[in-house]
């Protein structure tokens, strides 16, 4: 099921199949992808749903912070290149907030260059992911992040 908080154009996804799903809900892990592109945004969300995350996804920075301000993800992938307001800009706004700085970030971008690199260190994103690359890879490093202990 999915809806719209139509205020920052959030979508929701999560399943409601009755006890049997709750059970699994509170078991399940939660994803924030902040995306521009709708068509990258929409292959990340659909894959990150099938593996059975609960994934919110938005467009902008701004969203990606207004969703923030409530909600507390497992893990976070935030595009590099939004406007206004970057993936890194996101990030190192999170990190400044007790109850977020624990949440693995990873960055996505198009351009992997020494100053790309030195401003993904600098938000103290744990990772980053070149676009182009196989879905499968960043679900490896998603859960690579997750598995690690909590400080």
């Amino acid at each position: 099921m999915s809806r719209i908080a139509s205020s920052v154009n959030i979508s929701i996804n999560h399943e409601n199949q009755g006890d049997k799903a709750n059970t699994f809900q509170q078991q399940k892990r939660s994803v924030l992808i902040a995306h521009a592109d709708l068509s990258q945004r929409s292959v990340l969300e659909l894959s990150f749903i099938s593996d059975g995350f609960e994934v919110a996804a938005v467009e902008t920075g701004k969203a990606a912070l207004k969703y923030l301000q409530d909600n507390t993800p497992d893990i976070m992938i935030l595009d590099a290149h939004m406007p206004r307001l970057t993936g890194m800009d996101v990030c190192s706004r999170a990190k400044r907030v007790k109850r977020l700085e624990h949440i693995p970030v990873i960055i996505m971008t198009a351009t992997i260059d020494d100053k790309t690199e030195l401003m993904i260190k600098m938000c103290h994103a744990d990772d980053f992911f070149p676009r182009g690359l196989k879905n499968i890879e960043l679900k490896a490093k998603v859960r690579k992040l997750l598995e690690r202990p909590k400080p």
